[in-house]
């Protein structure tokens, strides 16, 4: 936590949390994809594509995809909310996975100000026709 002149900012890694934080674990045992999760590591969001729907376009909001994450995408539609920061927490292999299984346009970033950090991008095994593993289609 940042005090700046009486002001307690949350901080995530270098960043200044201007919205809401969101933690993000697929394997945790009480992971759940309900709005009253993910606002703590110990009860997390199970999938990305649901923390994104809880985030407020343009308001600074992180989502922290915690180590050992692992989602499978097989449909498009991605991180489409605007000033929306992604961090993968961990190193190497634990750093969280994301597996692109579907001939879409991989992780499609639609949205503008839109940033990943940390995250393995895939291609899954049965996956012949994938147009891309990341497509940025938005400014910034």
């Amino acid at each position: 936590m940042l005090d700046s002149y009486g002001l307690k900012l949350p901080m995530i890694a270098d960043y200044i949390a201007g919205g809401s934080v969101f933690f993000v674990q697929s394997t945790h045992s009480l992971a759940n994809n309900n709005p009253a999760y993910g606002k703590n590591p110990e009860r997390p969001l199970a999938t990305l594509v649901y923390a994104l729907t809880q985030c407020t376009a343009s308001k600074g909001d992180i989502i922290v995809l915690l180590p050992g994450h692992a989602e499978t995408l097989t449909a498009a539609g991605m991180l489409s909310t605007a000033g929306v920061t992604v961090i993968g927490s961990g190193n190497g292999t634990n750093r969280p996975t994301i597996t692109i299984n579907a001939a879409i346009p991989g992780l499609n970033m639609t949205g503008a100000n839109v940033k990943v950090y940390n995250c393995r991008v895939l291609a899954g095994s049965s996956v012949t026709a994938a147009t891309r593993l990341i497509r940025v289609a938005a400014s910034n």
